[in-house]
This record gives C-alpha cells, structure tokens and sequence, in this order.
C-alpha cells in the first residue's frame, strides 16, 4: 500500500477518490441530496481512516512527484479499493481468531474486545455533521482562550474563521469541477486536485499573522514527514495536520477531518502544560455539562432538567451527586458527565 501511495500522481489519485467518494450532488431547491442511496451508504466507498491511511502514507514519500506528476487515476483506484478491502478482511480475521467457537469459553473479555472494537472503531460511523462542529469548537475552548493565544499564537474564534474560510473556498471551487464536469467537459485529475487547494498567500492576506499559526498548527509538508506511521493503527500525522503543505499551497483533502481536529487537539495540546492541566480539564468538565443539559433541555423542556442534584439518604446524609436529573413522565433519567482521557501521542503532537 505504501507503494501504491507513492508512485507517480498518488495525490491526484487520492483527488480522484474523493470525488468520487466524498461527494454529494444537492439539489437546492428541494434541498435533498440526489446522488442513488446505494452508492452513498455502500462500503465500497473509503470511509475518513481509509482515506487518511492514504495520505499518510503519500507525505512519506522522498519524492514531489506524488504530486508533479499525473499517474494512471483509474489504476490507482482499482489497487487502493483492492488493498483497503484486504485491510478489512484481515482485520475481520483479527476478530474471528479471537471469539472461541463457544462463546461462554471467554478466558479475559479484554482478549476479545480489543480486536472487535479496533475494527468497529476504525470502520465506524462519524460521530458529527459538519455543520455542527464550529458551535461546538467555540463552546469547548471559550474559556481557553488566554491559554491558546499564549501558547500557540491564535485562539479558537480565529481557527474556526480560517477553518470555514478554507472550507468555503474548496467548497466553491469543487462546485465548479462538478458543474464542469455535468456538462461534459473534459477534466484530468490534476484539475480535480487544483480545486482541493487554497493559496496561503490568501490566507494571511485575510487573517495575517494568525495564518501561520494555523498553518503551524494543522499542516503537514507533502514528502518525507510521518515516517513513524508503519502500521494502519499507529500514530498517522495526517489525522492531526489533515492539511497538505505543497510549497505555498495548502492541499485540503477532508474538510471533516479539519473540524474535527479542531475539536479535539487544543485539549491535548494543554494537557501536555503541567501549569493549566487541571485547569483544562475543570474547563471541559464544565463543557460537557452545560452542553449535555442545554441538548437535553431542547428535547425534554427546560422545567425537567436539573443540574447538579444531590440525593440525600433520608437523612441528612448525602448518598450522592447527580451532575444531570431530566425527569420524563414517570422515568427519570441520569446523566453522569464522565470522559476518559485518552493519552496517544497523536492528539498531542504539533506542541
């Protein structure tokens, strides 16, 4: 796979995936997508880990000519589906050779869970619209924002304006491809990848000095970075910098995976400063909370949720804390703001 993803033209065979992929006819009017169902929800498609797979391995490359040049698109799509679909099978294989033929002869859960959660994980459904990521982004970090704009020279309203700002662009510029390409004319892969690439010179013309820090903080150069990514569940720097660095040009070939890592690097990133630690997690704590009780306010109404119950004995011993109560009829429902802090090097690189 490696192999395939640094030949000649990878990239522009990575476009020519998403395209045809990752993207959605709308009709405006009606405001529903058009595109056959079948093909939306078929596994054939490559789902984001798929993809980023691919391009983990493309940055590794020694060579410009992943990019410089245009390759066979049509050949590398074939092998990639090929191989990606192999990569699945073996990881299935994984699972099966870990479930005894009766299940009740389970010596460790934790033996059979591993391999079945690495695959539901890898192949699962995301867990956000798109749409829904920058209110989200904002409200996590919004009390961040010394932190970040000390340490890392931008805070989290500019990285969501650049953020939208690209995801616009390319979004505009892939409306064209699409349109061109509906009324026949003709367009080689390395037109599909121009439409994936917004110029950093626009980006500082607009947001100046915080452009590099963006820059800095989710771009990778396009050859010989990631090198330590060797296996398809190692740490892949494409997830945490899921934007290209061609020379003075900005590759952006998932805009998903953008917002996502917007979402989740800035705490990881302050995890790793012993002087706010406590204080990051205190601010996510406090996230969770009040974004839990203002979802569930929307659906259960804003007389039946409380926060912060505590439940006493009958006495005037207290039994315990509920961080949310929503009562429903004659139910009620508990919500414990609970997360577990995940320690990879992946979510806290680019420090």
């Amino acid at each position: 796979m490696r192999r395939l993803a640094t030949s000649d033209g990878a990239i522009h065979g990575i476009s020519e995936i998403i395209f045809r992929d990752w993207v959605y006819t709308i009709d405006t009017q009606e405001r529903t997508v058009v595109d056959d169902p079948g093909h939306r929800w078929s596994t054939s498609r490559l789902n984001k880990p798929e993809l980023m797979l691919l391009l983990g391995l493309a940055v590794q490359s020694e060579s410009d000519r992943t990019h410089t040049v245009l390759g066979d698109t049509s050949v590398f799509m074939s092998q990639a589906d090929r191989l990606l679909r192999e990569l699945h099978d073996r990881v299935m294989i994984d699972v099966k050779s870990a479930l005894p033929a009766n299940l009740l002869e389970v010596g460790n859960p934790l033996d059979v869970v591993g391999p079945m959660a690495r695959e539901a994980i890898y192949y699962a459904a995301e867990s956000f619209y798109l749409h829904q990521f920058p209110p989200f982004i904002r409200q996590r970090y919004r009390r961040d924002g010394d932190w970040l704009l000390r340490n890392k020279g931008i805070s989290i309203l500019p990285m969501i304006e650049i953020a939208r700002f690209i995801s616009d662009r390319i979004n505009r510029q892939m409306s064209v491809v699409g349109q061109l390409r509906k009324s026949g004319t003709a367009l080689n892969s390395g037109d599909l990848t121009n439409s994936l690439i917004i110029p950093l010179a626009d980006l500082r013309r607009k947001f100046k000095g915080r452009a590099d820090a963006f820059d800095q903080l989710f771009a990778i150069n396009a050859n010989a970075t990631n090198l330590g990514f060797t296996d398809p569940f190692a740490m892949n720097e494409t997830m945490i910098c899921p934007i290209v660095r061609i020379g003075n040009f900005l590759y952006v070939p998932n805009q998903y995976r953008l917002f996502e890592t917007l979402y989740e690097s800035p705490f990881y990133w302050m995890l790793r400063d012993e002087n706010y630690m406590e204080i990051a997690k205190t601010n996510r704590g406090t996230f969770l909370e009040s974004t839990a009780a203002h979802i569930l306010r929307s659906v259960f109404g804003p007389e039946n949720v409380h926060e912060n119950v505590t439940l006493y004995n009958g006495t005037k011993d207290k039994a315990g804390e509920i961080d949310i109560l929503v009562t429903y009829g004659e139910f009620v429902l508990v919500v414990q703001a609970k997360s577990r802090v995940r320690t990879r090097s992946r979510f806290i690189a680019r420090t």
